[in-house]
C-alpha cells in the first residue's frame, strides 16, 4: 500500500508541478505581449482626428437663401489605365463631348490635347478641368469613355466645397467669412 501511494502522490505533485508551469507560460505571455510588443498595443489603441462637418445652408426668417454650399469638383483624368484600342475607339466622342459640355476649346483642340497627355508619361494625372459642377459631372460620367468607372475609364473627381452667397455683399457682415484670421460673422 505504501508503494502504490507513494506513486500516486509522485503523480500528483507532478500534475501540480505540470499545471503550475503551463500557469507561469500563460501569464509570462500576457505580460510580455502587454509590457514589450509595441506593434501590438499601438494597433490596438483608439486612434483620434478631425471629421469636418459640412457646411450647411443659411436661410433669412423669411426662408430665404443667405449662404448656399454646392460642391465643385476638381476633374482629372488617368490616361494611363485607358487601353489604347479603347482610347482611339473613343478618342473623337470624348472631345466632342468635352467641347459641347465645357465650351472652352474646339473638338480638334480637345483630341490634340488628349493624344499629347496620353503620348506623354511624364504626368500620371492630367488636370482636365477646375470648378465642375455636380451637373456637368454627371455630363462627364455619360460619356463613352468615362462609364467605365475609375479604374477603367480613368476619370477622377475630387469633390471641393465651395461657397455660394446669392445676394452678394448683402448681409455679408452678418452670414460672415470662413478663415483662419479674424472670422467675421456666425460662420
Amino acid at each position: 500500500m505504501k508503494k502504490t501511494t507513494k506513486n500516486s502522490n509522485l503523480r500528483i505533485i507532478g500534475l501540480y508541478l505540470l499545471v503550475f508551469l503551463l500557469a507561469v507560460g500563460v501569464v509570462a505571455k500576457i505580460v510580455k505581449i502587454q509590457q514589450f510588443d509595441e506593434l501590438i498595443n499601438t494597433s490596438s489603441q483608439p486612434r483620434f482626428f478631425t471629421v469636418e462637418a459640412p457646411r450647411g445652408n443659411i436661410l433669412a426668417d423669411d426662408g430665404s437663401l443667405l449662404a448656399i454650399s454646392m460642391p465643385l469638383y476638381k476633374i482629372h483624368l488617368d490616361l494611363s489605365v485607358i487601353s489604347k484600342v479603347l482610347f482611339d475607339k473613343h478618342i473623337v466622342e470624348i472631345s466632342e463631348g468635352l467641347s459641347d459640355l465645357f465650351a472652352d476649346k474646339s473638338t480638334e483642340e480637345y483630341e490634340r490635347f488628349l493624344r499629347l497627355a496620353k503620348k506623354s508619361r511624364k504626368n500620371k494625372y492630367v488636370l482636365l478641368k477646375l470648378k465642375v459642377t455636380h451637373n456637368e459631372l454627371k455630363v462627364l460620367q455619360s460619356l463613352p469613355l468615362f462609364k467605365l468607372g475609375q479604374n477603367r475609364g480613368g476619370l477622377i473627381a475630387e469633390q471641393r466645397p465651395h461657397r455660394e452667397v446669392p445676394f452678394g455683399l448683402l448681409a455679408q457682415r452678418t452670414v460672415g467669412v470662413l478663415r483662419d484670421v479674424n472670422p467675421v460673422g456666425i460662420e
